[in-house]
């Protein structure tokens, strides 16, 4: 039996990611009786036509390079082999640790082959999304793990916060976005429900739209096999 989790918070109208960026917005351009009117739809199956507003780091969203450099290459660009079916490996918060440090990889993941693979860290503050504490005491990786999982292949790098970068610190930059997005390959964030995938043996499925952007949100999921 195969079990499936969704590693994404639904979109919704009013969410709001990322402080200080406009909520979205989901309305209807044509509501049923609309269309009802105009399109004659039967009595008791009438069309919606609704749209959508948003920042394009709206819920759980996939970085690609052209986030930091015009020659990086888009959304609509990311080769599916980084983002379909990947080994997913779950690294667990130390609680001794905000950020996630090299030596966390080495004691979670052992001698594990990571090309190709994807890793994604577990903190735990997804259960804060869209509360103001979401905002406070943020995990993050370290520049140094992000190089570690970089220099064994790994095809994406994930966690459940708003940012793989410091964002209590942001002096720092967007150094551990460089370190991923500069090697080609995908970050991944705002994830949820990582709780509920086992630290090995699941895939990860991350699939976004195919838009020349920057970033975009993404149908983001686990496969078990039980």
């Amino acid at each position: 039996m195969r079990k499936f989790i969704e590693l994404n918070h639904t979109i919704t109208d009013g969410l709001i990611s990322y402080p200080g960026m406009p909520p979205v917005v989901i309305d209807a351009l044509y509501t049923r009786e609309m269309c009802s009117s105009e399109f004659h739809d039967s009595a008791d199956a009438a069309a919606l036509l609704d749209q959508i507003r948003m920042v394009n780091i709206s819920g759980t969203y996939m970085d690609s390079p052209y986030h930091l450099w015009d020659s990086g290459y888009k959304v609509s660009e990311i080769p599916l082999e980084k983002c379909f079916d990947l080994p997913l490996y779950v690294v667990r918060k130390n609680p001794d640790h905000r950020r996630l440090h090299v030596s966390d990889l080495k004691a979670q993941l052992g001698g594990a082959d990571l090309k190709g693979a994807a890793v994604v860290y577990a903190t735990g503050h997804d259960k804060k999304f869209m509360t103001p504490a979401y905002e406070e005491d943020v995990p993050c990786y370290t520049t140094d793990a992000a190089q570690w999982l970089i220099d064994r292949g790994v095809y994406l790098c994930g966690i459940d916060t708003q940012l793989i970068d410091d964002f209590n610190h942001k002096e720092t930059g967007c150094a551990v976005h460089e370190i991923v997005l500069g090697a080609g390959s995908i970050v991944c964030e705002d994830m949820a429900n990582l709780d509920q995938v086992p630290d090995r043996g699941a895939r990860l499925y991350a699939i976004p739209p195919r838009v020349e952007m920057a970033s975009f949100p993404g149908r983001v999921f686990a496969v078990v096999d039980e």
